[in-house]
Formats: C-alpha cells, structure tokens, sequence
C-alpha cells in the first residue's frame, strides 16, 4: 500500500517529467519585445516575454554562454559559445595543447547562425545551408597546424557537442589572428564588430590571455 509521501513523491516525479517533455531547447528562443503581465503573490507584476521566460531565465543563458551580434550583408550574424573558464578539463586540455583540434569536453562546440551571405576571413560561408530561404547555422572550430598556425574550421553541423566533429562535414577553414594580450577574459568570450566603411568587420574570441581573430564581410 502506498502511503501519502509515498503518493507525494510519484506526483512530483510525474510533474517534472511533464515539464521536462514540454520545455523547449533554449536555442529555439529568440528576443521579443512583447511581453507578458503575470500577478505574483506579492500583487506586483512579473513581465516574460511572448514565449513565456522570466528575466531569470535570460540572466542563466548570459552567465552560461557567450553570445554577440552583428548586423552583416542586411542580415543578423551571431556567433554563441560557452563560457568555458580557465580551469577545469578544457583549460587543461588547451594549455597542453600542441597541434590538431581544439575540442571542449565539457560545452557544446562554438555556433554561427547568420541571416545573409557573408565572408569569414578567405572562406565563403552561405546561409541556407540546412534549408534553402533560412539563416546559415554552422559550428566553429579552432585547430592549430604543426607550423603554429591556428585557423578557423566552419562545419555544417551546428548543433553539436564539443568533441564531435566530423571533418566530412566541413564546409572549409581560413587562417585566424593568434596574439596575447596581458588580462584576457576569465573565459572563453566572443565579439563581433559590423564593417565600418571599407573597413571589414572582425569576429573574435578571447581566452584568458590569447585571442584570435579574422575578418567578417558581406559576401559580393
């Protein structure tokens, strides 16, 4: 016979599960201006936005993951990646790093998602490549040559954890920028600045004391 806390517990369990199944993936979100008024017991009013997050929601996403925007070719291009920190396996990972991939253990691999055709550094990058009329949605990858060169790998998987990529999926690479700069971020950071003029606009990444960088245009 099954006791009350006994009930208890098999409803809770049952709740969660039901939350779990209706909650959808966070990358399916996207910023809204229209908002929600919900009551709270305290008679003052809680706004979420049109798909139902709180602003709470939105503070988790920022301190998990590195995301910056940019308005490139009449489209939004917007780059998002872990905040990977400098300690952990990945940092130690990084640090012993020598040649080949740079893969993370423990975060889903770097993403691009952009709204028009546009350039990075030498490589061509389409949007439309998982469905024609739609935004490109690609993964980023770092790999260091055995002449010390560091380039960028775009691959058309964008959805993926940090050590699964396939290099038959790869849409092409182009060399990155490796310097050192004294601070650095406390972790793994990204920033995208639009053209201005005929200056190209740059896409970067920071981590701890080393950043690379290359060049973002509009394609044509």
């Amino acid at each position: 016979m099954v006791g009350s806390s006994g009930r208890r517990r098999t409803q809770v369990a049952a709740l969660l599960l039901l939350l779990v199944a209706a909650a959808p993936a966070v990358g399916q979100f996207a910023e809204t201006e229209d908002v929600i008024e919900k009551p709270s017991k305290e008679g003052e009013g809680r706004k979420l936005d049109a798909s139902g997050l709180t602003n709470a929601f939105a503070l988790l996403v920022n301190a998990t993951r590195s995301i910056d925007r940019a308005e490139i070719g009449g489209g939004a291009v917007e780059v998002n990646a872990g905040r990977v920190p400098l300690l952990g396996v990945d940092w130690l990972s990084f640090v012993e790093h020598e040649q080949g991939l740079l893969e993370f253990e423990t975060f889903a691999a770097i993403k691009l998602r952009t709204e028009a055709d546009i350039v990075v550094g030498e490589l061509e990058v389409p949007a439309g490549n998982v469905s024609p009329g739609f935004a490109g949605l690609y993964s980023l990858w770092l790999r260091l040559d055995d002449d010390g060169q560091w380039t960028l790998i775009v691959n058309h998987e964008p959805d993926i954890w940090g050590t699964m990529h396939d290099p038959a999926k790869d849409l092409g690479e182009t060399p990155l920028e490796h310097s050192t700069v004294e601070g650095g971020k406390s972790s793994l950071t990204i920033d995208i600045e639009p053209p201005d003029g005929d200056s190209p606009g740059t896409l970067k990444l920071t981590w701890g004391e080393h950043r690379w960088r290359t060049t973002v245009t509009a394609s044509g």
